[in-house]
Parts: C-alpha cells; structure tokens; sequence
C-alpha cells in the first residue's frame, strides 16, 4: 500500500507541477530497492500511467498495473475525445494533432522507441561497432538503420552512455531521423556553416562526422551550459566545431536551424508533453521559431542556403511557418525542394510535397520535419 502510495503522490506531483517526467521517475527508482528487471517493470509502469494520464487522473492517480494493461490492449478512435479523456492533452492540442497526422499513426507513438546509435566517422564506423557489440551484447538484437549509413539501432534499451566506446567519442546516441538531418545540408568541404540551435551538439558532432571534418561549423545557443556539453563531446569525438559567442551576419553558406519546437515528433521519448504541452506554450514556440528565422536569414550570405527542422509534426510548427517565412520574406528566399538534397532513389517516403517528414511508421523513426530555403537577395 505504501508503495502505491507514492505512486500516486509522483503523478500528481508531475501533473500538478508540470516538471520533466523523465527526471523525477528516474530519481524516484533508483531509490528503490528493485533488481533490473523490476526496475524495467516499474518503469514502463510509470511512463504508461503519464501516456494515460487523462484516465490516471479520472482515477484520482490511483492506477494498477493491471489497469494499465488493460487500457493498452484495448482499441480506441483517436479523435479529440479521446486525446482528452485518455491521454490528457489540452483540446487545442489535440484538435491541432488529428489534423497534422495520420489518426492510424497516432497509436505507433504510444509505443517505447527503440535505442539508436549514430557511429562518428571520425573514429569508426558502424560495421566495426556492429561486430563488437552484435559479440558483446549478444542478448539485444543489433541490426543496421535503414535510411541512415551511420546508424546501428537495439531492439531492447540498455545504458549506452555507461559503454566504452561511448566514453572514447566513437558513437552518439541519436534517433536515425535525427542522423539524416545531415543529408539535408546543402555544404561541400570548405563551406561554413552556422548551427544556431545548437543545444548540446547533436547536430553539430553529426555534420562534423558526416564532412569528415571538412567544413567550417560555428556553434551557437544562448544556452551557455549546454554549449560547454558540446565543447567536450567535441574535443572526445575528434570533432573540429568553433562555438561561437555571436554568428556573423551574412557570412554562412549554410545555416541549421534545428528549431526550439514541441517536440510531439518524441511523445515516444518525452511521454509527459501530453500534459506539458499547451496553447500558450505551443504560441510562445512558434514566435521564438520566427525570431529565429529572422536571425538565420541575417547570418545566411545571399545565395545561401537555411535548413528548417522541427521534431514536431504540427503543421502550425512545420508547413504553416513555412508559408509565413514565405509571405513574410517576398523575393528574398524561395524554397528549395530537399530532394536536391536527399536522393529520392534512396528517401523517396521520407520526402513528401518538396519537405522531409517521417514517423514511427518509417522504421521506427521519431516524427521530424525538414525544409530548405535559399537566400536569393
């Protein structure tokens, strides 16, 4: 009883205060005296009672596990109901969902993603990772990523940060949707690129890897901390990347604007945005998203070139800003379609009407959206 207690007062406390879910359940099991299996059950627990939060809360958070079970197995209509009642968003969210996805792909999210890493080039490559550890770790079944040459993906999670090989810089952890956001930069070796949403690197370690170090890359995030992050992947990774303290303007042949979104493309991942995200938090990112273009397109020198990417697939996120950078930039950027960057020979699903969007049902992939603009004044 004391356990299920506690349980209950966590989702209150996450739904409540809106805090990072991930954060507190994982704080809240290693304090508990479980082997590594329970661990892995109480966890899936957890995370499913925050999917489900809209029931878990009907409920007063006093939830079994066998309830759970029973709400995944059973069918459901995706409509704005159901987004509500069961799964806790906001009505506008949910109305803006239905109407930017495929309802059959809504419940693919429902499901845990799978663990995939992206081999740095500069160390390795995927093949000799595959070899090592398709001997070493012969209980998870290793098999090579689809669309991305770089990518090697588990069908189980385990701790990749705690490997050997992670803490030598010779692979990142990185969804495969993630990794082909590389392909979508239009650079050649010497060109400079501007990553201006560069966070704690992803990006940025993946395009150093994919050039082999060939380009130019400027770093900048007005998050300071977790640029300090990327400084030491970089220099672990062998990865040439310059963080820069203010981009130059009209200077880059590429700029990456891997865009501050809601994030919906990872619910997998990040299963409390369900109740994190809002109206009023979704209306705040798209005018960050738009302030930030204006500064991407000064930092962008004329004929070049301004990657958009979101890991949203809300077209208020995705193809609605791109008809405002359209309206509101006249004559001075057009829109270049990514299949003058990724081959259609290779991505012809993951290009749909001149963008890059995937999904859960393309391999397995979080819901990332991509578009390219050339500066034409």
């Amino acid at each position: 009883m004391e356990k299920i207690k506690q349980i209950s007062l966590l989702l209150k406390k996450i739904y409540h205060e809106k805090i990072l879910a991930r954060k507190v359940i994982d704080d809240f099991i290693r304090k508990q005296n479980l082997n590594s299996k329970e661990r892995r059950k109480l966890s899936d627990f957890l995370y499913d009672c925050i999917r489900y939060i809209g029931y878990v809360r009907s409920q007063n958070f006093q939830i079994t596990f066998d309830e759970i079970s029973r709400l995944k197995s059973e069918e459901f209509t995706p409509d704005i109901d159901t987004l509500v009642t069961l799964f806790g968003f906001n009505e506008e969210i949910a109305k803006k969902i239905l109407v930017s996805i495929n309802p059959k792909d809504f419940k693919l999210f429902l499901r845990r993603a799978p663990l995939t890493i992206r081999a740095n080039m500069l160390k390795t490559t995927r093949e000799k990772l595959y070899l090592e550890y398709s001997k070493k770790l012969k209980k998870y079944e290793l098999k090579f990523t689809e669309y991305s040459p770089y990518g090697l993906q588990f069908d189980n999670h385990i701790n990749a940060k705690t490997l050997n090989k992670f803490k030598k810089g010779y692979f990142e952890i990185q969804d495969e949707a993630s990794q082909i956001i590389t392909f979508l930069v239009p650079a050649k070796p010497g060109n400079n690129i501007l990553d201006i949403c560069a966070g704690s690197g992803g990006k940025s370690l993946s395009l150093a890897s994919h050039f082999y170090n060939s380009v130019n890359i400027d770093a900048y995030d007005i998050d300071k901390k977790k640029l300090e992050i990327l400084k030491k992947r970089a220099k672990l990774t062998d990865a040439k990347i310059n963080i820069t303290k203010k981009p130059k303007s009209f200077y880059y042949d590429v700029v990456l604007m891997d865009a501050p979104c809601s994030g919906l493309g990872t619910w997998r991942r990040d299963v409390d945005l369900n109740i994190r995200t809002t109206e009023n938090s979704l209306n705040k990112k798209i005018e960050l998203q738009r302030k930030i273009f204006d500064n991407s397109l000064k930092a962008a020198k004329k004929g070049g070139y301004i990657v958009y990417v979101t890991c949203s697939f809300l077209v208020d996120e995705n193809e609605m800003q791109v008809d405002y950078f359209l309206k509101k930039y006249k004559n001075k950027i057009e829109l270049i379609s990514v299949s003058e960057s990724l081959d259609p020979k290779y991505y012809s699903k993951l290009i749909v009407n001149n963008f890059f969007k995937t999904s859960p049902a393309q391999n397995d992939m979080d819901s990332f959206f991509g578009a390219i603009f050339k500066k034409t004044i």
